[in-house]
């Protein structure tokens, strides 16, 4: 109910059930339904000024860019770093569709941001991705993993890890991984991190309380950023679900604060 949509639905219902028992009570020797039909109108109002503006480009795209503005995204692949990271973000299970066909937007983003940093460097470092199955046959992980191959990524750089299910399982189970697959202490090894720009914020604070060292590598940036014509400011499905995940990753962000051990 905290979401954007299901919030204005919840508001458009209340103010219908105000307005029907305020017209109830509208009969002989019932008390004044005045106050009942200005709380619906109230709830009405406030419905559609909450639709009205989070559907809108210009401010949800201030909402989202409010986050992916925090890390620029990395030119190069530095010297200084251990390990590749790449968040997973789900996909669709197509047995007779590419790796690429399979994984969303924002994880096809990541995968390609993981394919281009290691074209700027002559080292071949270990690109780990992550990622559960799900309700699929198929991790995450995997999928991601051979689109990479598919694009070039050497395969035996590669890996993955395919038990997490959200951004504070990914941070343990990498820092299990350089425990025990590279013999290093969390605290020695420095991780690329590559997620959606929106989502970085959360997982920097997640592999951070893990007690890892990361630089950010955020990728699929959706905030436009450019000037806004007349029509911009009509309510669009595009514009609101910029809104619901920028809206997302602040609660998630609350979420990590109230969390923190």
């Amino acid at each position: 109910m905290l979401f954007p949509v299901p919030l204005v639905f919840l508001l458009a219902g209340l103010a219908v059930i105000l307005w029907c028992v305020g017209r109830r009570r509208d009969r002989p020797g019932l008390r004044s339904s005045a106050g009942l039909k200005r709380a619906a109108a109230a709830a009405a109002g406030s419905a559609l000024v909450i639709f009205w503006l989070l559907s809108t480009a210009p401010v949800a795209d201030a909402f989202l860019l409010s986050l992916e503005r925090r890390y620029d995204p990395l030119e190069s692949l530095p010297s200084e770093v251990d390990l590749i990271v790449v968040l997973g973000a789900g996909h669709s299970e197509w047995e007779r569709f590419p790796g690429s066909a399979q994984l969303g937007d924002a994880g096809l983003a990541r995968t390609t941001e993981a394919v281009r940093l290691l074209r700027t460097s002559d080292r071949v470092l270990t690109t780990v991705f992550t990622g559960y199955a799900g309700q699929g046959a198929i991790p995450t992980a995997e999928v991601a993993r051979r689109t990479a191959v598919s694009l070039g990524m050497p395969s035996e750089a590669t890996d993955v890890l395919t038990t997490p299910r959200d951004t504070r399982e990914e941070a343990r189970a990498v820092r299990e991984y350089l425990y025990s697959e590279r013999g290093q202490d969390s605290s020695t090894g420095r991780i690329v991190l590559i997620t959606s720009a929106s989502h970085m914020p959360r997982a920097v604070r997640e592999f951070q309380g893990a007690g890892l060292t990361v630089l950010p590598a955020p990728a699929g940036y959706r905030a436009f950023r450019g000037a806004y014509s007349a029509w911009s400011y009509l309510p669009g499905a595009v514009a609101l679900q910029r809104s619901e995940r920028a809206w997302y990753e602040y609660l998630g962000l609350l979420w990590v604060r109230l969390s923190k051990p």
